[in-house]
């Protein structure tokens, strides 16, 4: 059982290294040194004992959990690719200080420690290094933004960014911190198809050219639409569809959090930083009132006041999380309230977090409440 475990780990010709071969000298807690090489370019994990080679296996697809920094690597395209411990499930982990792996019923765990911890962290860091770069494997991917695209309605230009597909961990996750709500919970793997999302919120601008009139309380062209409910909301998108001919719609939750992340670069606790003050107009910065739209950074996929400035409706019926893995969600078939994301001016920085979640009654006006187009 321990060989094929093993055999859960590595193996590696060392004759063919490369740049793109992250190699850890290592030793497993009940005795004996290994060496594992990870092979970012072929999708190969080896390990050798004593010289000898005892395991080659290719992964399917990877992910590095936000705000860990824990590596995780699929095998099968049945299991999640962020596995931990207390999973049922077969995993292979790299963490800044350890390697672990598991049978694929997790009966067996094994643990494998640095040889030589500095040496480790220069190998780690060079191979989260390595994946980040869209070179090198197609998770993570960065937004491109010649995939982004631009409307012109009635005059008034809007631009909708490109979100690569992938898969993250959506919720509670460690940077969140003590902030964390029960309903963020538990953290769950979810993979997403690509995706176009708003860079903006929907201004009053773009409102007016569509619906004909601006409901909100705080005028501005450039300020977003506000004091619209979820209902309102479809209206104004059946319209917008029919001047464009596009099938826009809102994100669905999942859609929202991964955008609000950016993508496979997320970590940060708000959209873009982990300084609130950098990315949203708050209740302590906006003097109690909405903001012209991207007058704050964006995130990593240029997206911008996906932290605060007004509340944005999303598809989905509000309910709870489940740990199991999930493939583009759209929440529960009914409930009694959708779901809103963001936070916004008139609230205090723990509802700005990516991970806050919140719903209201669909028919609800009010002026923090807004919205942000998908397709």
């Amino acid at each position: 059982m321990r060989f094929f475990i093993l055999s859960f780990l590595l193996l590696f010709n060392f004759a063919f290294t490369s740049a793109q071969t992250y190699t850890f000298d290592l030793y497993e807690t009940s005795g004996g040194d290994y060496t594992v090489a990870i092979d970012i370019q072929r999708k190969q994990i080896t390990a050798s004992k004593a010289g000898s080679q005892i395991f080659n296996y290719n992964y399917r697809k990877f992910n590095i959990e936000n705000g860990t920094g824990v590596i995780g690597f699929s095998f099968d395209d049945r299991y999640s690719v962020i596995m931990r411990p207390d999973h049922d499930e077969h995993y292979f982990l790299v963490r800044k200080d350890a390697i672990f792996c598991s049978t694929s019923n997790a009966s067996q765990e094994f643990y494998f420690k640095p040889k030589n911890t500095d040496r480790y962290i220069v190998t780690y860091q060079s191979l989260l290094n390595g994946l980040t770069d869209s070179n090198a494997s197609p998770t993570p991917q960065q937004s491109n933004p010649s995939q982004n695209l631009t409307f012109t309605v009635g005059g008034v230009s809007f631009t909708m960014v490109y979100v690569p597909g992938g898969t993250f961990t959506m919720g509670a996750t460690s940077e969140q911190g003590s902030d964390a709500w029960n309903d963020e919970k538990p953290t769950h793997s979810v993979t997403l198809s690509s995706y176009h999302i708003g860079q903006t919120e929907v201004t009053q601008a773009l409102w007016t050219a569509v619906m004909g009139s601006n409901p909100s309380e705080f005028r501005g062209d450039r300020r977003p639409v506000e004091n619209v409910s979820w209902n309102d909301c479809q209206t104004f998108i059946s319209r917008l569809n029919a001047k464009t001919g596009k099938n826009f719609r809102l994100p669905t939750e999942a859609e929202w959090e991964y955008a609000a992340r950016g993508g496979h670069s997320g970590g940060s606790k708000y959209a873009g930083s982990d300084n609130i003050n950098n990315v949203a107009w708050y209740y302590d910065n906006s003097g109690r009132e909405t903001h012209n739209v991207a007058t704050k950074s964006p995130n990593g996929l240029g997206i911008y006041d996906m932290s605060g400035n007004v509340w944005e409706w999303c598809q989905d019926w509000y309910g709870g999380y489940s740990s199991y893995s999930q493939t583009n969600p759209k929440g529960p078939s009914n409930g009694g309230g959708r779901v809103n994301r963001g936070g916004s001016w008139g609230l205090n920085a723990g509802y700005c977090r990516v991970s806050d979640r919140d719903s209201f009654t669909p028919s609800l006006r009010f002026f923090n409440l807004g919205l942000r187009l998908a397709f």
